[in-house]
Parts: structure tokens; C-alpha cells; sequence
């Protein structure tokens, strides 16, 4: 872990900075054997750092990990090219609450695990959750605009648990709602918009490095479980 803390941290100082807004051309209509997912999420510093959710495509028949892997970014730092950090995040509505991000992309349809969850931030303390004790599961559907709803990268409950802190939505027309005012600004995003279903978590193990430390890239088998704890959730 610290060597990876290590890796991250030098290339953060060597990186400059540059936007990441999605541009007004980013285009989803749908169709079959697509999908996007949408990340929408809290924060304390909107306009610092760089908050990256990374997920793994599993099957649930056979309760194990596939080799897809999908990262979707909220940054003002680009961490290695401005390529790689680009396009991921969406302007703000006017009427969305402040703290409130939506950042995504464009993915195969599927059930995926959050496998992992990074903050980095410029001269301060950076983190690494790797959710080895409970991966939320999410089902990403075929021709829609799938929303993950996250809760505040500083959650202190996922940090020392190591499992995902999941975010139950309440009133998932709302948050619809607040999506369809930022992809107003979008003409091209026509796809209908989804809540992802949260289906369980998956509990794998990790492996390590030549200096020992614990590594997070899931392959194999998953301990599957169907209804998480009650206090597992985040109430939105």
C-alpha cells in the first residue's frame, strides 16, 4: 500500500493541471450492447485533486471476477496525460446542490463491483480504499444512463472498514431529476436515465508486492452477499 500511495504521490507532482470536463459533444442515445454509468457524488473540495472510483466486471453466476476493468475520474490535477484524465467530468447545474459531482463514461452492460476508491490531493493527505471486505455490486443496465450514487470521499466508516459504504436512495426521482438539469447541457446524452440497482457486495482477497505491501486487483473467486447490513448504507 505504501509504495502504491509512493507511485501515485510522484506522478501527482509531476503532473500539471488541466480540465476534465465532458465535452458538449459526449453522445449516448443507447442501443443494445451499450451502456453508461454515471457517477454522482459528494465532496469537500470540488475544485481540488482528483477523486478517481474504479470497478471490475464480475459474474455472479460463478461468483467471480472478470478482467474488465472501468475508472471514472473527478479532477482538477491531471495525474499522468491529459488524455487519460479528460472527459470524464460534467459541468454542474445551477440548481444542483453544491456539493453534488457527476462524472462518467461509456461502458459495456453489466453487473460491477466498486473495487476501489482514490483520493489525491496536492501537498495534502492522500488515500487509498481498497473495498476487500465489501464491494458494492451494481447492476449497470443495456441502454441506459446508469447512476451510481457515492457518499463523501472522507468517509471514515468505508476507510477503516474496508468495505464499500454504499448510498441507499430514497427518492430516486429527485436524483434523476438533478441529472437530467446537467445533461441539459449535454444535447447528445438522450439515453434514459436509471438508478444502477445496488444487488450486494463481493469480499476477495488481496495479494502483495515485493516489498509486502497489499495490493488491490481482485481476480478469482468473490464470497457473494445478497443483503448487506442495515448500517451498511448511506441515507440520501
Amino acid at each position: 500500500m505504501r509504495s502504491q500511495a509512493l507511485i501515485c504521490a510522484m506522478a501527482l507532482a509531476l503532473s500539471a493541471c488541466t480540465t476534465t470536463t465532458v465535452s458538449r459533444d459526449e453522445a449516448f442515445s443507447g442501443g443494445s450492447g451499450q451502456s453508461y454509468v454515471l457517477i454522482a457524488t459528494d465532496t469537500n473540495e470540488p475544485n481540488k485533486g482528483t477523486e478517481t472510483f474504479t470497478f471490475q466486471r464480475v459474474d455472479l453466476a460463478s461468483s467471480t471476477f472478470l478482467r474488465n476493468f472501468v475508472s471514472v475520474t473527478f479532477s482538477a490535477v491531471n495525474i499522468f496525460t491529459a488524455t487519460a484524465q479528460k472527459g470524464t467530468q460534467f459541468e454542474r447545474s445551477g440548481t444542483a446542490p453544491d456539493s453534488l459531482r457527476f462524472a462518467g463514461k461509456k461502458i459495456p452492460p453489466g453487473d460491477y463491483a466498486l473495487v476501489y476508491h482514490t483520493v489525491y490531493h496536492p501537498g495534502s493527505v492522500s488515500n487509498f480504499n481498497c473495498y476487500a471486505n465489501g464491494a458494492a455490486i451494481y447492476r449497470i443496465r443495456d441502454g441506459s444512463i446508469n447512476i451510481v450514487r457515492q457518499g463523501k470521499s472522507t468517509d471514515i466508516k468505508s476507510f477503516l472498514s474496508g468495505a464499500a459504504v454504499a448510498v441507499e436512495v430514497r427518492d430516486p426521482a429527485a436524483l434523476q431529476s438533478q441529472v437530467a438539469e446537467v445533461l441539459a447541457r449535454y444535447p447528445k446524452m438522450t439515453a434514459p436515465t436509471v438508478v444502477a440497482q445496488l444487488l450486494g457486495t463481493a469480499s476477495f482477497e488481496t495479494g502483495k508486492t515485493w516489498f509486502g505491501d497489499k495490493t488491490c486487483n481482485p481476480s478469482g473467486a468473490f464470497t457473494f452477499k445478497n443483503l448487506p447490513p442495515t448500517n451498511w448504507f448511506l441515507r440520501r
